[in-house]
């Protein structure tokens, strides 16, 4: 029983009881012929003392209760403070100290999946400068031991050493990027775009682009010329930028990229979606985790936070972005009208 309801048993008790004593003796004074001297004398003691025994019993009821879930909590909350984020949180009972083990549990798994977070964001970053840094350090030894002793070897291995170092400036700039837009640091600039000149915009940039890499894009933009939506135009345009470079990097030659735009209820539904060979059913729930590529897409470039990026400018708007694939890939995100 709830601690609530025990609350209110009691109190229902203490008025009661008094209140049914005096009625009882009430009538027997108005009737006193009915009733014996004796129930008449002593009634008021028995109401007392069943009102007493039951105010105690109550109250041990409570009492036992409270201290037994809080005794719970407290060794349970102990052990995940210490790190035993393993551990289920399970206080028996059914009041209302019981019910924060639900809470509880939540934070637990919210610290896990951090924790999660927190490993693969360092093996991300350990592994994507790892390989950059190593060519960097092969060319300098070359160098400096006379192995590339020719000017134009010399002059190959500090054209590699450049390129790992602009390579290395990106991942960083990625990185305060990412860092920025999660944790909420980047100001945006909200107005009213028109969506339409905005998205042909956009497309006309990367058809460019994917003439220059060998693909094609496509597109169907339904909605009215006049629609305005509030968003910052220029992270926007950098979370689609995301979506397609990566089509265009894990898509073979040829292949197409389509984008349509309509109105769907009370929201603008835009779709990216390519006829590529798809992401793997496993990989889709984690396609947003920061640092995450997919099985297929392990040696890839890219550090695996283009998407996360995307995901957190997409909220930061309050657009819903969900993927989905099969043969090839599609990003569907709803933009809101009201």
């Amino acid at each position: 029983m709830k601690i609530k309801s025990q609350f209110r048993l009691l109190i229902f008790g203490i008025v009661v009881i008094p209140v049914a004593a005096f009625i009882t003796e009430a009538v027997y004074m108005w009737d006193a012929m009915s009733a014996p001297p004796a129930l008449q004398r002593f009634l008021p003691l028995f109401a007392l003392l069943f009102l007493l025994l039951f105010s105690v019993i109550m109250s041990l009821l409570i009492v036992r209760s409270i201290t037994r879930s809080v005794a719970a909590l407290e060794d349970s909350t102990r052990r995940i403070a210490n790190g035993e984020l393993d551990l289920a949180v399970n206080v028996k009972g059914s009041n209302e100290i019981t019910s924060l083990s639900n809470s509880l549990n939540k934070m637990r798994n919210a610290l896990k999946e951090e924790e999660r977070r927190r490993y693969f964001f360092i093996m991300g970053i350990s592994h994507d400068i790892k390989t950059p840094l190593s060519l960097i350090r092969a060319n300098v030894e070359a160098i400096e031991d006379g192995i590339s002793a020719k000017p134009e070897e010399q002059k190959h291995s500090l054209h590699i050493i450049n390129n790992k170092v602009d390579e290395l400036e990106g991942m960083v700039n990625a990185l305060i990027d990412f860092v920025r837009i999660d944790s909420g640091e980047i100001v945006r600039n909200v107005s009213a775009v028109n969506l339409r000149s905005f998205l042909f915009s956009f497309i006309e940039r990367i058809t460019i682009d994917a003439e220059l890499l060998h693909h094609k894009v496509e597109s169907n933009i339904d909605i009215p010329h006049s629609l305005a939506v509030k968003m910052d135009s220029l992270l926007i345009q950098r979370a689609l930028d995301n979506i397609v470079n990566n089509s265009f990097r894990y898509t073979p030659d040829g292949a197409c990229l389509f984008i349509a735009a309509k109105l769907d209820g009370p929201a603008v539904k835009l779709i990216v979606s390519d006829n590529g060979d798809g992401i793997h059913e496993k990989d889709l729930p984690y396609i947003f985790d920061p640092f995450y590529r997919g099985s297929s897409l392990r040696r890839g470039q890219g550090m695996g936070i283009g998407l996360t990026i995307t995901k957190s400018i997409m909220d930061s708007h309050g657009w819903l972005i969900s993927v989905s694939s099969g043969r090839g890939t599609s990003f569907t995100i709803s933009i809101p009208l009201s």
